[in-house]
């Protein structure tokens, strides 16, 4: 009863004018999410800290008393400027009138009240014991006998739904496409979020914006539609609508912090630097005791080519925070300083790093020299210190940070061209693997298997990755054994799926490797805008796919200019590609392409 009055109050109030009635889903999450996230037990323990942290001017309280069939309830609005109770009301009806008892609370508060989405109190019933119970197999029948009693209530879709789609993603498109076609019959409302949790199953991108823009036009002072669209928008690079819908969003919840800082970045991406860098001054202002604001400073920067500065910011972080995201600052400060050529000054800041984490005891920073030295051109010192590290590491039972080595020293191996060597170390790996390494150990096996056809390493693909959260690592895969065979036709495919997947900040880079596809195809114009922006470093160090990016960045630029005939910035960024290319060219030979157009 407490979480169907609850709900049922709160919806009634959405199109109250004047008036934003923050709903369970804003409250849990910055951003809506597929499916219903709805507390164990809704009360003052649970949910008043969020509240006043999703912007809450006034808090509602409720109780409710069952005597004899009938429920008493009551109701009082708490305005938290002046800490006075403003509104009490009171109700008791039978217990069979729930959805009669909502309106008659929520009445006093508005007389614009927005029909809830069921008349049926058994269907309400059924859907608000299914959000409460932690007993997934229960709440799917639940929410099955809360579809059957009313078909055109929507929420029971969109909960039925996300249990599915743990197990059976197809089983949960079915759900949500039988709930879409009830049309006009369900609330625009409750159809678009049905809406837009389809297509986010389906990965269809253009629907999933115009459901999240048409929430947007029906709810405009709902402030998890804002962030909703302006995440597909950023994820589909379109980086003006993304900043658009994220300056909504913070004039909803100005005291959002994680929203401002959302924005800079979104403003960084579209090239609005000025923008960027005074939201993020913002974000820093409502959090004055927090590093990460001038860590993001570093990145807006950083994305923009102004390396110093980038470089100044991170140590700030660093100054007002140390040890901030387990010196990550210090790395990238290092990345921001390699990025310009001056290899020795990078060594420098790299080396403070490595001290800094030494100093915790992390045993991952062993594996950041060898990382270092392959990243930043000294490729033939790295792969042996890698190697040399895997021995030490197994020999002395460390056998996840062996596997690791092991499995690193495989894929730079294929890089170099050895598939041999590669197939032995991933070999070596594999019986050492522990949960840390697993992942990266499996795939430095499927690497290395023997040169083949796109297809057949498509229908590799399809065998080792096919469980549905595997989505990613599959095209993860399948794109990197295609660059690695230099089968840029056949990576096009996984790299887009890559692309569409990942968000533009995400390790994966994505890009910089479509970038690289698009000018192996003969498209640099649709390459040079994938290429404008500097990668942002990983907090967690190079890892053994960074040679994919870095350096490599700088060779697809001077690409992508010769292409337009800018012949000078062509040729700054051969020699910057050739100065960090190293001693060892990779397999795909850029680095005597690039050094004999860089005298």
């Amino acid at each position: 009863m407490g979480r169907a009055l609850s709900e049922v109050m709160t919806a009634e109030l959405e199109d109250t004018p004047g008036l934003h009635a923050i709903s369970s889903g804003t409250l849990y999450s910055a951003s809506v999410r597929f499916g219903l996230r709805a507390p164990a037990a809704p009360g003052i323990s649970t949910e008043r800290d969020l509240a006043l942290a999703a912007g809450a001017t006034q808090l509602g309280y409720g109780q409710y008393t069952v005597r004899g069939g009938r429920v008493e309830a009551r109701f009082e609005i708490e305005d938290l400027a002046s800490r006075r109770i403003t509104t009490v009301v009171s109700e008791s009806k039978g217990s069979g009138e729930l959805l009669s008892i909502a309106a008659s609370l929520a009445r006093p508060v508005s007389d614009h009240l927005q029909p809830f989405g069921t008349s049926k109190q058994e269907a309400l019933e059924a859907w608000a014991q299914a959000v409460e119970t932690p007993d997934v197999g229960r709440s799917i029948t639940l929410l099955q006998h809360a579809i059957a009693v009313d078909p055109n209530f929507g929420p029971p879709y969109r909960a039925l739904a996300e249990n599915q789609a743990r197990q059976d993603r197809a089983l949960a498109v079915g759900t949500l496409e039988r709930g879409v076609a009830r049309g006009a019959s369900m609330p625009a409302r409750d159809r678009l979020r049905l809406e837009l949790a389809l297509a986010t199953l389906r990965d269809d991108s253009e629907s999933k914006e115009r459901a999240a823009a048409a929430l947007v036009k029906l709810e405009p002072v709902e402030p998890a539609n804002w962030s909703s669209l302006a995440e597909i928008a950023m994820n589909r690079r379109d980086y003006r609508r993304a900043a658009d819908a994220l300056q909504k969003f913070v004039e909803l919840e100005p005291a959002n912090a994680a929203g401002w800082n959302q924005l800079g970045y979104a403003a960084a991406y579209a090239g609005d630097l000025a923008t960027a860098e005074s939201v993020l001054r913002k974000y820093e202002a409502l959090s004055p005791g927090d590093a990460n604001p001038l860590d993001s400073l570093g990145d807006v920067n950083l994305l923009n080519g102004r390396l110093r500065e980038a470089e100044t910011y991170y140590l700030e972080a660093l100054k007002k925070h140390p040890g901030f995201l387990n010196h990550a600052d210090l790395y990238k400060a290092a990345m921001a300083r390699l990025m310009s050529g001056d290899t020795a000054g990078a060594d420098a800041l790299a080396k403070q790093y490595v001290e800094a984490r030494m100093a915790t005891h992390d045993p991952a920073v062993d594996l950041f020299g060898a990382e270092w030295l392959w990243a930043s051109g000294r490729r033939t010192e790295g792969y042996r210190r890698m190697q040399d590290l895997a021995r030490a590491a197994e020999t002395g039972g460390r056998k996840e940070l062996a596997a690791r080595a092991y499995a690193e020293a495989a894929i730079w191996s294929l890089m170099l061209g050895d598939r041999a060597a590669a197939e032995a170390l991933a070999a070596h790996a594999a019986p050492l693997a522990g949960p840390a390494s697993d992942a990266l150990v499996v795939l430095a096996r499927f690497l290395s298997q023997p040169q083949a056809s796109g297809l057949e390493w498509a229908s590799r693909a399809d065998r080792a990755f096919s469980a549905p959260a595997a989505v990613t690592i599959h095209d993860l895969a399948l794109g990197y054994a295609l660059l690695l065979a230099s089968d840029f036709t056949a990576a096009a495919a996984p790299a887009e799926r890559i692309w569409r997947h990942t968000a533009p900040t995400g390790e994966e880079h994505a890009d910089v490797v479509l970038a690289w596809v698009r000018l192996e195809a003969g498209k640099p114009e649709d390459a040079a805008a994938l290429l404008r922006a500097n990668p942002i470093p990983d907090a967690t160090g190079p890892g053994p796919f960074t040679s994919f990016v870095f350096p490599r960045i700088f060779y697809l630029r001077a690409m992508a200019a010769e292409s337009a005939g800018r012949t000078d910035e062509a040729r700054t960024n051969y020699r910057l590609f050739v100065q960090l290319s190293g001693d060892r060219p990779l397999v795909w030979g850029e680095e005597k392409k690039a050094a004999a157009k860089a005298p």
